[in-house]
């Protein structure tokens, strides 16, 4: 299931109010909700910025501060704007790091208490976040150009809105630097009545923006910045943590809600990714009637750099409209613009205008046949027994039917948790490592109990030799380790 990665807002008379979270959304997020009145003490790197705004940089080491802001002016040139006392009727910045954990003090993306949440089986998701918004009245389109130090904060995955590209930079000493190339969007929203707002009644909400019209304007850029921890998750079903390859991806939309979620369902998987849209919005435009028919223009796009491209097997000039899908909620037709940047591609969903329509965003995986049609088996084991003698064997047996598999890019294992009379020696968890000349690679951690089938899967780079290891533990503590034969990919 996916994970949601931004928080509704609601853009109403060109204030920014919290919105109720959908009842989908909701679900994603039912079980998983902790709370501490005892913080843990945790060791605080000197490179952890401070929470709540952050100020203009003063010195050459400062973090936690904006170092630079540019916007453009009339003629079209980005200039520097004094934002320590901006004009009255000029641009306004605002650079804010919340935290989500026990530490209310600091931008600590190493935090394992949570105050509000999710703490899932890869642990504590989203300690802290990044809000920058950028506001000029009236002044659409205007490109900026915003750059900040964020420390140990490495930006991964930016959504909003008014996002033309992002950056971020990491120094020898571990610290970051995030660049933020943006415009003043103009959105428009219309004014929900309160019984929608309280019982949050997802279909009559759909129903009321299918025929509302928008009754206010504001003109801002609002960005929510998330760290590498939010890329780690589980893969649909099982308790297998993956690190998603989305660093630097972005996503955007000029709705008056909107809410992103990402599934991760594995290399494996034909469509291993997948974006989740809540897109919606007044039907009709500002200063009209619904006799005009002008209806309000959607913009939805995304960002993939080439790596996450190239990660799923596209050469160059192969990654085009048939590499990806669009659904909508509501059947809105959709027409996919890919265009091609320096560093990656820029996808428009080609949704033509709003209501609700909650449109799902997919990539296909172009090393799919090749997964199924080209893996050959390296070794197979009925039962896999420990070697060590019987006073000091913490289970008579490690694994059932072990089988390793290869691919032209990847390997795998999968086996069955044998069972044992003897609580002690009961398995609870096992650690699989990909090695390669005595050096871990990737590993996996996968609780265990009586006859689980067991599997992990890991990329793994041609003409390199490799060992997938395994090691066992019990619930009386012990640990045994075994290990398949050499084998090239």
């Amino acid at each position: 299931m996916g994970r949601p990665l931004l928080r509704y807002v609601e853009e109403v008379a060109g204030t920014r109010k919290k919105h109720r979270i959908f009842p989908t959304v909701v679900a994603l997020l039912a079980g998983c909700l902790v709370s501490s009145s005892n913080a843990i003490a945790e060791a605080i790197s000197p490179l952890t910025p401070d929470t709540g705004d952050w100020p203009i940089c003063s010195t050459e080491s400062q973090i936690g501060c904006i170092e630079s802001f540019a916007i453009e002016g009339d003629d079209g040139v980005l200039r520097a704007v004094n934002i320590t006392y901006p004009a009255a009727d000029g641009p306004m910045v605002s650079v804010h790091c919340r935290s989500n954990s026990t530490n209310q003090s600091k931008c600590d993306v190493n935090a394992q208490t949570a105050v509000i949440g999710r703490v899932g089986p890869c642990g504590f998701e989203n300690p802290a976040q990044l809000v920058i918004t950028v506001s000029w009245q009236g002044h659409e389109n205007r490109k900026y150009k915003l750059v900040i130090r964020t420390g140990d904060f490495e930006s991964a995955f930016s959504t909003g809105n008014g996002i033309n590209a992002t950056k971020n930079e990491k120094s020898e000493s571990g610290s970051s630097k995030y660049t933020l190339n943006g415009f003043i969007d103009k959105l428009q929203s219309a004014s929900i009545p309160s019984s929608l707002l309280q019982t949050v009644d997802e279909v009559k909400l759909k129903e009321f923006f299918e025929t509302a019209t928008a009754d206010s304007l504001s003109y801002r850029s609002a960005v929510f910045v998330y760290h590498a921890s939010s890329l780690k998750m589980a893969l649909p079903g099982t308790s297998i943590c993956e690190s998603v390859p989305m660093k630097g991806v972005w996503a955007e939309a000029n709705g008056q809600f909107r809410g992103f979620s990402l599934q991760w369902n594995g290399l494996e998987n034909a469509e291993p990714m997948k974006l989740n849209f809540e897109a919606r919005g007044p039907h009709y435009a500002f200063g009209t009637t619904p006799s005009e028919n002008i209806l309000v223009p959607a913009r939805i796009r995304v960002f993939l750099p080439k790596t996450i491209i190239e990660y799923l097997g596209y050469g160059n000039g192969e990654f085009n409209a048939a590499a990806i899908g669009v659904t909508t909620a509501n059947n809105t037709q959709a027409t996919p613009q890919i265009t091609a940047v320096s560093d990656g591609y820029v996808i428009d969903l080609g949704i033509a205008h709003y209501s609700s329509p909650d449109p799902v965003f997919t990539v296909l995986n172009k090393n799919k046949p090749k997964l199924e049609t080209a893996t050959t088996t390296v070794w197979s084991e009925n039962n896999y027994v420990s070697q060590l003698p019987i006073v000091k064997r913490p289970a008579k047996q490690l694994a059932r039917n072990v089988v390793i598999t290869k691919s032209s890019a990847r390997t795998s294992i999968s086996f069955v948790t044998p069972s044992s009379k003897i609580r002690a020696q009961q398995i609870v968890s096992y650690k699989i490592l990909l090695m390669s000349s005595g050096v871990t690679q990737a590993s996996r951690i996968i609780a265990s109990s009586a006859g689980k089938k067991i599997s992990a899967a890991f990329l793994a780079k041609k003409s390199k030799t490799y060992t997938l290891k395994v090691i066992a533990k019990t619930r009386a503590g012990y640990s045994t380790s075994w290990e398949g034969p050499l084998f090239n990919v």
